[in-house]
């Protein structure tokens, strides 16, 4: 028992918790790959191949994409998997953000211990391990799965360096968060940010830096992020227009940014102020929080955070309010009032648990405090509470689990395309049987995009490189495939004869079903909860 009090062994088994919460099932959970984790793992494919991206772009240092781009940082963390591996086994690449994630809850630890206490420190990382936000996160192939890491060992480090002006604390914090630029675009919003934040949170210590120091934190975070920012000086403001590589990496050209779909930059001034404070606020909205993460991608009837953490976080509030002159304090309250701003410049799917990813584990310090400070408390009828409050505690997070590993899965096909895997095996195995294969899209349906497919027929990547292709926008062509809408596919001329055309036309959650009233059925594909998704017909 006494080793149990030690706490290295209380992280150690905090670790064991959350490992295995988060590769519980990953073998068959989630079933599929996302459009954006699809792209991701194909041009990490052709990195591991010919080091360059799907559009022959050399050590990229964003990706093309569709045309709006995607960061370049897990395809290229990616690449010795698959070479290893091959593509065949992309369900255990999710291993690589939990191992990450892991990371995060070390850090999360160290960052709260150097800010408050140790107990303090290892409740936090604990309410981490079960976040609900953060297992769901930790099993996705996106970039933005790696963002809270960045930011919270960048930020220790940082302040490490601030309390202990090694040199080598301000170059580890450099190096991190020049790194995250790679990762996730609304670190070039959150970390200048971040970075006045914990300056002015920890002010009375900045006398003690030495020019040295200035030295080793700014000069890493401008070599290493200068590709990034000249890239994105490019494309989003045609500035370095005709840069095409910087050193050994190539700055590809976009068709446009993800600034130019989702930001308020392109709303007139009188409607962005508007659109910026009412997005603001509802990233704190409670049902958000509490009840629903408003993503497919999450646990449906579960928020951010737990409804037993609410009475503790608001708690946790108060003291640090009340103890808002102390720099630990001034930093977590500062950073809860800003943590929604880069979230709130854009105007798609308000409130985004993914990009609100600035305040994870923010509000668990906050649970972590306001606990710890309930517990020395005297009152007549604590026990009573207690008992109370850790039954709720209980169900809680039963609830979820159930709702996550047992509901959830099955519900979660169309976003993670689990029939796609059976719909590419079944248009290579039957490639040289047509001429065309037409796969139509239907919004609100589960549709196949050109790189799940690429992905899934493993698709050698010398021939797709070489050939003529179209995959900006919505709709999509490469070699006898096309992807698009039914109006695509009505405005273009059919091959003859048609019977030599295979279509593949969404189902499940379609009503327009009268596309299919003159074509012959002869395949059907089924989603996880058994009914069928998709069919492939042809001409009668």
């Amino acid at each position: 028992m006494e080793l149990l009090t030690r706490p290295k062994t209380l992280l150690l088994l905090i670790l064991l918790i959350a490992c295995f919460l988060r590769i519980f099932l990953l073998d068959k959970f989630p079933a599929g790959l996302q459009v954006d984790e699809a792209l991701i793992v194909y041009n990490a494919y052709t990195l591991s191949q010919e080091a360059s991206d799907a559009f022959g772009n050399y050590f990229p240092v964003h990706l093309v994409g569709y045309g709006w781009g995607e960061n370049a940082f897990l395809s290229y963390l990616l690449v010795l998997p698959i070479k290893i591996f091959g593509l065949s086994h992309f369900q255990f690449f999710r291993v690589i953000p939990v191992f990450f994630n892991l990371l995060l809850l070390l850090f999360i630890y160290l960052l709260v211990k150097e800010l408050f206490q140790q107990k303090i420190a290892l409740l936090t990382a604990f309410l981490l391990a079960l976040s609900p936000w953060n297992i769901a996160l930790a099993r996705l192939l996106f970039n933005v799965s790696f963002l809270p890491l960045f930011f919270i060992a960048g930020s220790f480090f940082l302040i490490k360096g601030l309390k202990t002006t090694k040199n080598y604390h301000y170059f580890l914090a450099a190096i991190i968060w020049g790194l995250s630029f790679y990762v996730y675009a609304s670190s070039f919003i959150w970390l200048p940010i971040l970075l006045v934040l914990i300056v002015f949170s920890f002010k009375d210590w900045l006398k003690k830096i030495k020019l040295a120091n200035y030295f080793s934190f700014f000069v890493p975070l401008i070599i290493i992020a200068l590709p990034i920012f000249l890239f994105y000086l490019k494309n989003q403001f045609g500035i370095f227009a005709n840069f095409d590589k910087i050193a050994f990496f190539s700055l590809p050209n976009l068709a446009h940014t993800r600034l130019d779909e989702v930001s308020i930059f392109h709303t007139p001034l009188y409607l962005a102020l508007p659109l910026l404070i009412i997005s603001y606020f509802l990233h704190y909205n409670p049902y958000f929080l509490f009840f629903y993460g408003n993503s497919l991608l999450l646990s449906p009837h579960t928020g951010l955070v737990y409804l037993f953490e609410i009475p503790f976080i608001c708690l946790g509030i108060i003291l640090s309010l009340k103890n808002f002159k102390e720099p630990s304090s001034k930093f977590i309250i500062l950073w809860l009032f800003l943590a929604a701003l880069p979230a709130a410049f854009t105007m798609e799917s308000v409130p985004h648990p993914l990009r609100f990813t600035t305040a994870m584990g923010l509000l668990e310090i906050f649970a972590a405090l306001g606990f710890i400070y309930f517990w020395q408390i005297k009152f007549k009828e604590k026990r009573k509470l207690i008992y109370a409050l850790s039954i709720f505690a209980v169900i809680n997070f039963a609830f979820f689990c159930y709702d996550f590993y047992v509901l959830y899965p099955k519900s979660s096909s169309p976003v993670f395309h689990y029939q796609d895997q059976a719909i590419s095996e079944y248009i290579r195995d039957n490639y040289n049987n047509y001429d065309q294969f037409f796969l139509i899209k239907v919004p609100g349906a589960s549709n196949l995009w050109p790189y799940n497919f690429l992905v899934y027929a493993q698709y050698p990547v010398q021939q797709f490189q070489a050939q003529e292709k179209n995959l900006i926008g919505t709709n999509q062509r490469f070699a006898k495939l096309s992807f698009g809408l039914l109006a695509y596919f009505q405005n273009i001329s059919q091959p003859k004869p048609e019977s030599r055309v295979l279509y593949f036309y969404p189902v499940k959650g379609n009503r327009e079903t009268g596309f299919l009233s003159d074509k012959k059925i002869i395949k059907e594909f089924y989603d996880l909860d058994g009914q069928v998704a998709v069919v492939a017909a042809k001409a009668r």
